[in-house]
């Protein structure tokens, strides 16, 4: 970002923790080859007060690749779903109202009740 004052600054993780800390989890991650990903997941760690937690993973090799991130998703998967709220049900629809589900499915109404 450089010529980007701005663009840096409004990216800069560890100064934000700093400045408007939040109620917020984070996960860092890094690959065991990557010494400049680690120190930065380091500084963040460093950074964060309460009311953030940050959780740290090291992954063995690393890169931005396809095998990297492959190897990295059930992990990542199971960490959302210990941090984030579960499904929220539909909200009801009212009866007589047509469902369109898109192309290929039939539209169809819900009955309404006899009164």
């Amino acid at each position: 970002m450089a010529g980007r004052p701005d663009l840096a600054a409004a990216n800069d993780v560890v100064a934000l923790l700093g400045e408007r800390p939040a109620p917020l989890a984070m996960l860092v991650t890094a690959g065991s080859d990557e010494p400049e990903e680690r120190a930065a997941a380091d500084r963040i760690r460093a950074a964060a007060a309460p009311p953030v937690t940050v959780d740290t993973r090291v992954y063995p090799g690393g890169g931005h690749n396809q095998n990297a991130v492959r190897a990295q998703v059930p992990d990542l998967v199971d960490w959302l779903g210990a941090h984030l709220p579960g499904p929220l049900a539909p909200p009801a629809t009212p009866a007589g109202v047509t469902i369109d589900d898109g192309p290929g499915v039939p539209q169809r109404v819900l009955p309404v009740p006899d009164p």
